[in-house]
């Protein structure tokens, strides 16, 4: 292309669109992401021949008074919230708001957008904005594979960890990992979360990954980077 759009026009763009139009651009944003599945080459967008959904916030800072919705965020930022839905490599949903929760549109960015995985083989992908109970009730229920950082309210499970007999743990690299169920508040069943432990000086330390039961040790050695991040 020439050029692109400068941010005035942008602004301008933006300023103009109503209610109506954004529900419009939603529509055709998933129409079109829904073709690009039917015709192109399943290979380039498969990954272990299953489709990944993607959610994640994006901490947008920003300055001046003339951002509506803006707020200080958990960082001490004042900022906004750019929650996105992402299927394959495909942006296919995306709300700028206020940072106070920054997962308050997953359960309606799943809703509009369930077509895209419905009845095929998925796996979700989260980090710890997502993982309060109702939340994950909502990852569940789409009946697909999910793996959800989990690094808030950890205490109960440490504990529990802490607990496990030793032929629980696996050997993975520096590390070890198991399995254990914990009901966190809000979730309408017991969880199974993915736990690694590695030594940090004097003591261990854990990583946590809530997870969909038929998560094996197989399963989690292909996320072992993420256990090993948080």
């Amino acid at each position: 292309m020439g050029k692109f759009a400068d941010q005035s026009q942008v602004g301008q763009w933006l300023r103009e669109q109503s209610p109506e139009g954004v529900v419009a651009l939603r529509k055709l944003l998933r129409e079109f992401v829904s073709w690009v599945w039917k015709e192109a080459d399943a290979r380039r967008l498969l990954h272990s021949d299953q489709r990944e959904v993607f959610f994640d916030d994006t901490q947008l800072e920003v300055s001046g008074k003339q951002f509506e919705g803006a707020s200080v965020n958990y960082n001490g930022d004042l900022a906004l919230s750019w929650q996105t839905l992402w299927v394959g490599p495909f942006l296919c949903d995306s709300h700028v708001g206020s940072p106070k929760d920054v997962s308050d549109q997953l359960l309606p960015m799943l809703e509009r957008n369930r077509a895209l995985w419905q009845g095929m083989g998925a796996h979700f992908y989260a980090d710890s904005g997502s993982s309060e109970g109702v939340y994950l009730d909502a990852i569940a229920a789409e009946g697909w594979h999910y793996a959800v950082s989990y690094n808030k309210w950890t205490g109960p499970l440490e504990r529990t960890a802490q607990e496990l007999p030793s032929n629980a743990w696996q050997p993975d690299g520096q590390s070890h990992h198991a399995f254990l169920r914990h009901q966190p508040e809000g979730r309408g069943a017991a969880q199974k979360f993915a736990v690694s432990r590695r030594r940090d000086g004097l003591f261990d330390r854990y990583g946590f990954i809530a997870c969909d039961e038929s998560q094996s040790d197989a399963a989690l050695t292909g996320q072992r980077h993420r256990l090993k991040g948080e």
